[in-house]
């Protein structure tokens, strides 16, 4: 258990977590009581990514993990990531040569171009269906944002029609279900011409 206690503090280190929330010892008294130690949502956040990170799995999936994070601990989490995926996990023995370590696998959800396009392959949902968005050999940073930037105004831009087709197919069924009741059960004033009275 050493090596990995050793282990989740070096990540946590790494991820930049408040030295004062690491070097907190977690049995006292009161530790997220009145007097202890607050966690907050980017802390938070900052742990599971940490948690997911220690045990050096194979696979990770994770659903936007740099959603709460400000700029700094962003970097730090997207270098991480490149990291765990180049070096085939972290933190690993120096004696172990890369050829021999299992290849590590970071499948993520991101609403952000930046940390999109920190991602080998980016694909955007499309009509019910993953599109693979291409970048080239010499694609830039700038030109891969850019790229995925129009692919999520797309993605944008198919939802809220979407959700206006939706919006307009509950109005059409709530004013159907209204006009299709049996003609005794409508008011006399919403008769329609050529029901009977």
């Amino acid at each position: 258990w050493v090596a990995l206690e050793q282990r989740a503090f070096l990540v946590m280190e790494r991820l930049g977590l408040s030295y004062d929330l690491l070097h907190h010892h977690f049995k006292e008294s009161g530790y997220l009581g009145a007097g202890g130690c607050r966690i907050t949502r980017s802390d938070r956040q900052l742990i599971s990514l940490g948690r997911a990170f220690v045990m050096n799995p194979e696979i990770i999936i994770m659903h936007k993990p740099t959603a709460l994070l400000d700029d700094t601990h962003t970097e730090h989490a997207l270098d991480m990531f490149r990291e765990f995926v180049e070096n085939r996990g972290l933190f690993m023995p120096d004696d172990e040569p890369l050829v021999r370590r299992r290849r590590r696998t970071l499948i993520f959800t991101a609403k952000n171009e930046h940390v999109a396009s920190k991602a080998d392959e980016v694909y955007v949902a499309k009509r019910g269906q993953l599109e693979r968005i291409a970048f080239d050999e010499d694609c830039t940073q700038k030109e891969r944002i850019k790229k995925i930037k129009e692919a999520f105004e797309g993605f944008n831009a198919e939802m809220a029609e979407k959700r206006k087709a939706a919006k307009a197919a509950r109005a059409t069924s709530q004013l159907t279900s209204a006009v299709h009741l049996p003609p005794m059960q409508l008011p006399a004033a919403l008769h329609l011409p050529g029901t009977p009275h």
